[in-house]
């Protein structure tokens, strides 16, 4: 969660990226939330593609389980069990095509790097901060409208300090879903830093008009 420091001294060991909310909004969504969303809705579609293009059913259990491990993680704050399990996700995914078997396809895929990215924005240390910003984009690179990395992605780009690409992403989530009020309210503390005040402004009218 971005603070306003780039990586604070006393961050808990383990701590999935929130909104950041903009003073005066009470917005507090937890980006495991949303992933845990986006699994069921991955696993239902491959449980019906699973007979038609063939996928190993065996490579595809391992995966949900290690996803779902890796999700019951973060939701307890485990980060360093939440990155392994979501390590034997993207080892399940990434399984070649051998012996007329295919692997998980890319959605499976980019969750697990998304689960992954977030486990180590979780561990807070600068390098854990920067390998989560390659999860986030690996996770683009096979699902490229998908919002909560870009969003995941922002989040960890403000805490490092690198305010323009922090805004940039949370304006491509924003492209993407334009009610999605946790990326307007962490634009605006992004647009503060930038001395945007009257952009920051705008984007906090827009997520209290959108907050439930």
């Amino acid at each position: 969660m971005p603070g306003m420091t780039a990586v604070p001294p006393d961050d808990p060991p383990c701590e999935p990226d929130a909104v950041a909310a903009a003073p005066g909004l009470s917005i507090a969504v937890p980006l495991f939330a949303g992933v845990a969303i986006l699994v069921g809705v991955i696993f239902a579609i491959q449980f019906f593609r699973q007979g038609s293009e063939g996928l190993s059913v065996r490579s595809l259990e391992e995966a949900k389980t290690a996803i779902r491990n890796s999700l019951g993680a973060l939701k307890r704050n485990d980060c360093a069990t939440a990155e392994t399990e979501a390590e034997r996700a993207i080892t399940a995914a990434s399984i070649p095509l051998e012996s007329g078997r295919q692997g998980i396809d890319e959605e499976t895929l980019a969750l697990a790097y998304l689960c992954r990215a977030e486990a180590r924005a979780g561990l807070g240390a600068t390098e854990a901060l920067k390998r989560a910003i390659e999860d986030y984009t690996r996770c683009l690179e096979r699902t490229p409208e998908e919002i909560l990395a870009f969003y995941g992605r922002g989040q960890v780009h403000f805490r490092l300090g690198q305010t323009r690409e922090a805004e940039r992403d949370f304006t491509e989530a924003i492209a993407r879903n334009k009610n999605y009020a946790p990326a307007y309210a962490a634009r605006a503390l992004t647009r503060k830093r930038l001395k945007n005040f009257e952009g920051a402004r705008t984007d906090e009218a827009q997520a209290r008009a959108l907050a439930p």
